[in-house]
């Protein structure tokens, strides 16, 4: 097993190497040089932390584009991304911390009751054919389709013309959070019940299945012990890239309902040509997604020796 986690580990370093390199090079292919070094001026302002010159002067790139991209590193592999432009010139990973909490308070919410909903209906989905099967698919891929801005909106015009039992301006309580939970959970959520939904009737379809039932054991049983267990991988599988919906959601669900995430403070960085936070907060989504899949890739494993075996 921890050969299979090591192997995983080799594949997640250079893919996000590779994200901030893209990202890197991206915002500087952006830049006007009639401006002069505005891109090496803005991506390390004065700095506060370690590195880049830890206080008197501020460190500002200059020379070549591949000696920017090495003094870019040797700052990120200390986790120094430079000074936040936008945000009083603090360092853009304290900015970034304050505002995760919100995020992932959201975030987590939305993936707990993604998986209440959509697992468990899609099972049912997939053990109960005809029209609940339809009902049920028919919802979960309306739900996966549409947009996440789309559904924040509705849901607060919603509010604004029934009694608004959640506030449709963030005002940092529990009563906040409701809203943008369910609009990143639907999609979610809709996702899974797919995903759930496909495994169990591949699982359902398979000889072992009819043999079991053949044999006289009772379908709460063969449902537990057979089909329960080797459906189990796949939708273990799946629930990595859910984080990755659940971030991509939260840039544009974040801003529609005013809750100060790191979604909403990256928008406002891209206005503000904030390229340490943005290289900061590619960096930070980059490896949430990295090490969910890893995880999901690793309780899949554990369910089913033959991935980790790179037999399937």
């Amino acid at each position: 097993m921890l050969a299979y986690v090591f192997r995983r580990l080799l594949w997640a370093i250079p893919t996000l190497w590779l994200a901030i390199t893209i990202t890197f090079f991206g915002l500087g292919a952006t830049f006007d040089r009639a401006e002069g070094n505005a891109f090496g001026e803005a991506l390390n302002g004065p700095s506060r932390g370690p590195g880049f010159g830890a206080a008197e002067e501020p460190f500002v790139f200059e020379g070549p584009p591949h000696e920017q991209y090495l003094r870019f590193l040797a700052g990120a592999v200390r986790l120094d991304w430079g000074a936040s432009v936008s945000n009083d010139n603090r360092p853009a990973t304290d900015v970034l911390r304050e505002t995760f909490r919100v995020t992932a308070g959201i975030g987590l919410l939305a993936f707990l009751l993604a998986a209440a909903l959509g697992i468990p209906l899609g099972a049912l989905a997939a053990a109960r054919r005809g029209w609940t099967d339809r009902a049920i698919t028919s919802g979960a891929t309306l739900a996966y389709s549409f947009p996440s801005l789309v559904l924040a909106i509705l849901l607060l015009a919603l509010s604004v013309r029934t009694v608004a039992v959640f506030p449709i301006t963030w005002n940092g309580t529990w009563s906040s959070y409701p809203l943008p939970i369910l609009v990143l959970a639907l999609s979610t959520g809709g996702y899974l019940a797919r995903v759930t939904r496909v495994a169990v009737l591949d699982v359902l379809g398979q000889d072992y299945v009819r043999t079991a039932r053949s044999k006289g054991l009772g379908e709460g049983v063969v449902r537990r012990r057979h089909v329960l267990a080797n459906a189990l991988p796949t939708i273990l599988g799946a629930l990595g890239p859910t984080l990755g919906l659940l971030l991509a959601g939260s840039l544009l669900v974040e801003y529609a309902f005013g809750a100060p995430g790191t979604g909403k403070l990256l928008l406002d960085g891209f206005a503000e040509r904030d390229y340490p936070l943005i290289l900061a907060g590619v960096s930070l989504y980059t490896t949430l997604v990295l090490v969910a899949n890893l995880a999901a890739d690793v309780a899949a494993g554990l369910a089913d020796p033959r991935i980790r075996g790179g037999i399937r």
